[in-house]
């Protein structure tokens, strides 16, 4: 899986603002492991596309000298879903900038209606010959930009029924928990993440420093929470249901998590409900915090 979710820029103001595109595709290799038998984007990557776009902005503004990183983010919060066949509009903003870190916001929009907000997320700079190529990020940059506006793309989408083709013949991998160690419905989960530097994520984020992607750590948890909120309902009232991202809140990245590092994922359900729940999670190497968050899952039963 290539870990790029910025297929076009559209729009471009330095220091400002971006709008870019990312269509959804059966060719893209996450889709089932979300909804096996109803394929959609994972909501935590809606994310990752936000930050991408985020990340060219700031690469154009500071004249390809810097490559942001997520520190951490105030809220995301999620409100629908993409499929095959849609195309996500991308819009991104800098609420503040400095010589070390910036904080932005910005949305995912499918069809005129808002998906993801990420609001009031801080990156820190890094210098970018640490991270990647700077002449391999400028040969690609050159390849982004649009000849049409934003306003351009939505005039002429095509707003066609589409039918989605037998998900279960493409071959999907966005499996972020390798292994249950402890596991009380209820209450708590705990299961392992190895990273590896053979994942495919590894030759994008980034060329020189492979580093695990903030929103692959945060889908990690998310996906140990939805086992455990699954077993619990199904416990408890022998209920079936798909669990989806709704809010996080709190989150942090305190770490780099690399090649040969194994995430350990802790999480304590706080409050559960007939048609949601909220859980506190978080990821730690050898002890050491990597990423935390408070989560909010909506349920729909089936």
């Amino acid at each position: 899986m290539r870990f790029l979710f910025v297929d076009r820029i559209l729009e471009f103001e330095k220091n400002k603002s971006a709008a870019g595109i990312k269509n959804v595709s059966f060719s893209d290799e996450y889709l089932a492991n979300i909804a096996p038998g109803f394929p959609i984007m994972p909501r935590s990557l809606s994310v990752e596309a936000i930050a991408q776009l985020f990340s060219w902005l700031t690469i154009f503004s500071m004249d390809f000298t810097v490559k942001p990183i997520a520190v951490m983010a105030r809220n995301m919060k999620f409100y629908g879903d993409a499929r095959p066949g849609d195309q996500m509009f991308l819009n991104v903003e800098i609420m503040s900038m400095h010589e070390t870190e910036a904080i932005c916001k910005g949305t995912v929009t499918v069809d005129g209606k808002i998906i993801t907000e990420l609001n009031d997320a801080i990156c820190a700079f890094i210098p970018m010959d640490e991270m990647e190529d700077v002449s391999i990020v400028k040969d690609i940059s050159f390849s982004l930009f649009a000849n049409r506006s934003v306003k351009d793309y939505i005039k002429n989408k095509s707003n066609t029924l589409r039918e989605f083709s037998d998900p279960d013949r493409h071959n999907y991998k966005l499996n972020l928990v390798d292994n249950i160690l402890e596991l009380e419905p209820g209450k708590h989960i705990r299961g392992v993440k190895n990273f590896v530097r053979s994942d495919d994520v590894a030759s994008d984020h980034f060329p020189r420093k492979p580093v695990m992607p903030g929103t692959m750590m945060i889908e990690s948890l998310a996906q140990i929470s939805e086992r455990l909120l699954a077993r619990t309902v199904k416990e408890k009232n022998g209920s079936n249901i798909k669990i989806l991202l709704k809010e996080m809140t709190k989150t942090k990245f305190r770490k780099f998590v690399e090649p040969g590092d194994q995430l350990t994922l802790d999480v304590n359900l706080i409050k559960l409900e007939d048609d949601s729940a909220l859980v506190k999670a978080k990821a730690t190497v050898e002890g050491k915090l990597a990423v935390s968050s408070q989560i909010e899952f909506e349920f729909v039963h089936l």
